[in-house]
């Protein structure tokens, strides 16, 4: 887990600048091996953002209400897994990613 600033506990979301002091950090978040072909690494995300002016990332402290997230549907997806922990299909498809809700 990176070593994060304590969240602003008065906006649900804290966001912190991804710098050369937190990077590796970053970089060590990964999706199981099975799922590395449904989303992009960290890794290429971040190199993608610098080639682009107008992408502005950070990483998430939640501290929010509810989580979504989305997949791409097929062998292997990670629905079941998203399940297990209490995330609900939405019935939004963004881009044809399927949208789940985890309300806390």
């Amino acid at each position: 887990m990176p070593e994060l600033a304590a969240p602003d506990r008065s906006s649900p979301v804290s966001l912190v600048a991804i710098t050369k002091d937190n990077l590796r950090e970053f970089l060590r978040l990964k999706v199981a091996p099975a799922q590395e072909r449904l989303v992009a690494s960290n890794a290429v995300s971040i190199a993608q953002a610098h080639f682009h002016p107008e992408a502005w990332f950070r990483g998430i402290v939640p501290g929010a209400k509810a989580m979504l997230l989305s997949f791409v549907p097929g062998d292997g997806n990670p629905e079941a897994f998203y399940r297990r922990f209490g995330f609900e299909p939405t019935g939004e498809v963004d881009e044809g990613e399927h949208v789940m809700r985890l309300a806390f």
